[in-house]
C-alpha cells in the first residue's frame, strides 16, 4: 500500500526493515557488518570528534560523570594533583571503590600510592614490614 505523504512512507519502510531485522539473522548480520563500517569510516572522517565522543562514554559507564564536570575539577585544581599539587599532564579519577564517588584528579604516582594506603590489609602488613 503506497503512501503519498513521504513520511508515512519512511515510517513504513523503518518499521518493515525494524520486522526483518528480527526475523531474519542473515540480514541482521549483515546490516550489523554494515554499521560497524560506517562507524569505521565516520571515526576516520572525525578523529577528534570521535575521541572525544569515547572520553564521554567512559566518563559516563565508570564514574556516572559528564565530560563538563570532568572539565570543572581541573579547572577548580588548577590543573594539579589534588594530593602533591603538582601538575598533571594525564590525571587519573580519583573514586572510592565502595561508594563510586569521585574525589578529585590525581597524578598517576599519586592514585598508585593512594591505593595501598587505602587497603587495610595491605596497610597492615607494610607497616609490619617497615617496623
Amino acid at each position: 500500500m503506497p503512501y503519498k505523504d513521504p513520511q508515512k512512507r519512511r515510517e513504513n519502510a523503518r518499521q518493515r526493515a525494524k520486522a526483518r531485522y528480527h526475523s531474519d539473522p542473515v540480514f541482521r548480520k549483515k546490516q550489523i557488518a554494515l554499521s560497524k563500517i560506517k562507524m569505521k569510516i565516520w571515526r576516520e572522517k572525525y578523529p577528534e570528534r570521535a575521541k572525544e565522543q569515547r572520553l564521554r562514554h567512559s566518563l559516563r559507564v565508570r564514574y556516572r560523570l559528564p565530560l563538563e564536570t570532568l572539565q570543572q575539577m581541573s579547572a577548580q585544581q588548577g590543573g594539579l594533583c589534588a594530593i602533591c599539587e603538582m601538575p598533571c599532564r594525564y590525571p587519573t579519577i580519583d573514586h572510592n571503590h565502595e561508594t563510586g564517588l569521585v574525589r578529585g584528579l590525581l597524578c598517576n604516582r599519586c592514585n598508585i600510592r593512594l591505593s595501598g594506603i587505602e587497603d587495610a590489609a595491605f596497610r597492615a602488613k607494610a607497616e609490619k614490614y617497615l617496623s
